[in-house]
């Protein structure tokens, strides 16, 4: 139902394939291989915010070596964080917009922020099995969808 709107927002399934969604997940939820749902598979926009986020979450804790790796030179590094940068939060903010667009809620942060937000909670992740970075994200992201609501 909500595939549709995912799909064009850059959220299609290819992007997500399927050793992603099988990948271990122990590093940041504490489970072993569950079925995450993409955001194209996802039947509401919220749903849909939520999939996207934790693919992120997946993708920040999997990845945490590139940084580092690519530390040694600032320009391949910068030029990473610009791409990432351009083609996430675009995405970011469609699935936001529409999520709170859902919940009838102003947005108080913009996807760039939240972003960062998540990427902050996501620090430390790969090295404490006992964090659960992708839990405290989502509760972020229920924040962020309550707050317009008081």
């Amino acid at each position: 139902m909500y595939g549709k709107f995912a799909r064009a927002n850059g959220c299609r399934s290819s992007t997500v394939t399927s050793r992603r969604v099988r990948t271990s997940r122990s590093r940041c939820t504490g489970t072993r291989s569950r079925r995450a749902q993409t955001p194209a598979q996802s039947g509401t926009p919220e749903a849909a915010l939520r999939a996207w986020v934790a693919l992120f979450v997946e993708l920040l804790v999997t990845k945490h070596g590139l940084a580092g790796a690519l530390h040694a030179d600032k320009a391949g590094s910068d030029a990473l964080h610009t791409y990432f940068v351009d083609r996430l939060v675009p995405v970011c903010g469609s699935l936001l917009e529409a999520a709170l667009e859902s919940v009838d809620t102003a947005a108080p942060v913009e996807a760039h922020n939240l972003l960062k937000g998540i990427g902050n909670l996501c620090i430390g992740a790969a090295d404490d099995a006992r964090y659960e970075a992708e839990a405290l994200v989502q509760l972020l992201v229920s924040g962020v969808l309550a707050r317009g609501a008081r």
